[in-house]
């Protein structure tokens, strides 16, 4: 019988489980979950003993039991239904072999990537090109439309689809 434990103690871990339900009789495994990326306990976990009776016995005088200072719930788990969605990468990147995009929407996606990158050039160029030194003349402001802003203007403006 699978068991599921929660409201657990951070620091409990999966041999902590195991002493605790192995007084109602053997225990198959015990699983504390963690968070992937920091390693973390989630605070709930799960037990499988190897007889039903023994299961019904531990669920029944563990819930509601202290472990570590924290009271547990114990429920008989249930089985999680297989999910037939296609999930998206976690990257959300462009990786055709991981999930199935059309070739069309890759190309349009592509292109829209390298359109951003155009921009981000054209401006970073713009930032970046020498100024003039020396003293300043005094003149008359310059036009809005000089030779800079144009290729500027050119540069960013892309080609409607």
């Amino acid at each position: 019988m699978k068991l599921f434990v929660a409201k657990l103690n951070r620091d409990v871990q999966d041999e902590h489980l195991e002493e605790a339900f192995s007084t109602f009789g053997p225990v198959a495994y015990t699983r504390v979950i963690t968070d992937r990326d920091t390693g973390q306990s989630k605070c709930f976990g799960f037990v499988q003993m190897r007889e039903a009776a023994d299961g019904q016995k531990a669920l029944e005088e563990m819930n509601g039991a202290e472990l570590m200072g924290f009271r547990m719930v114990v429920k008989e788990a249930e089985d999680r239904a297989k999910s037939h969605r296609i999930r998206a990468p976690a990257d959300r990147g462009l990786r055709a072999d991981k999930w199935p995009i059309p070739p069309r929407i890759l190309q349009l996606q592509l292109l829209r990537h390298v359109q951003d990158l155009h921009r981000n050039i054209a401006v970073w160029i713009l930032l970046q090109s020498p100024r003039k030194q020396g003293p300043r003349k005094q003149s008359r402001p310059r036009p809005v439309n000089s030779k800079e802003t144009r290729i500027f203007m050119r540069t960013v403006r892309s080609p409607q689809n």
